[in-house]
């Protein structure tokens, strides 16, 4: 299989929660700061679950039935320049709203199951926004990796959570490394999330790389790969 490789990159408090009080804490700042400059030198393009892109990104508010009717051809829509730096986000039913193809610099692209509606699908088309489909009702990450390294020319996906994304793909071992950026406060709160939901123990081992004091010593970058 020919396919982008993929390294979970998630921000944490001393006791694994990436949710939580602790977001707020004096220290976070830059923390957060110290794991966006991380990024660019994990891989070459962004990923992100419609959880967190609704959370943070996906900020538009279009009237989606101004498309209803619009006729939509079949298969992926590919809108892309020379250049470009992409943000690819697992959105299953197609709920995340954008108010522009950019989002942080980098140009969005939507990775949709067929449960995506035809307005849903018009609606981004008349955005420019790039959609990819990867299954029919369930997500199948291995096709999603498949195309983004061949449509799209990317090596190394940096996957930003959320949980249950960053759990999607490592039940389905496609998990090649995994990078924490370390908060000094301990959330305490276990209704708070950690970095990956399986439901189940996923027995795939990880084998530290690079443990790298950032922030002046305030803080900790930790690097998982493999053999």
């Amino acid at each position: 299989m020919d396919r982008a490789k993929v390294i979970l990159h998630m921000m944490t408090a001393l006791d694994g929660k990436i949710e939580g009080y602790f977001a707020d804490a004096p220290l976070t700042g830059i923390c957060g700061d110290c794991y966006d400059d991380i990024i660019p030198k994990l891989g070459d393009a962004v990923g992100s679950g419609s959880y967190t892109a609704q959370l943070y990104m996906a900020k538009g508010n279009p009237d989606l039935a101004a498309f209803e009717g619009t006729e939509v051809p079949e298969g992926d829509y590919i809108e892309k320049e020379e250049g470009d730096t992409f943000l690819f986000v697992f959105d299953r039913k197609g709920k995340c709203l954008w108010d522009d193809v950019l989002c942080e610099g980098r140009r969005v692209v939507a990775v949709l199951t067929r449960q995506a509606s035809l307005p849903y699908l018009a609606y981004l088309r008349s955005k420019g926004i790039s959609y990819i489909f990867a299954g029919e009702r369930d997500m199948e990450p291995l096709t999603a990796l498949e195309k983004i390294k061949s449509l799209f020319g990317i090596h190394t996906l940096v996957l930003c959570g959320g949980a249950t994304i960053n759990g999607v793909f490592l039940k389905a071992g496609l998990v090649d490394g995994v990078s924490l950026v370390i908060c000094p406060y301990i959330e305490g709160n276990h209704e708070q999330k950690g970095i990956a939901e399986t439901d189940v123990f996923v027995p795939q081992g990880f084998v530290l790389k690079k443990a790298e004091p950032v922030a002046n010593g305030k803080t900790v970058h930790l690097l998982y790969g493999h053999e």
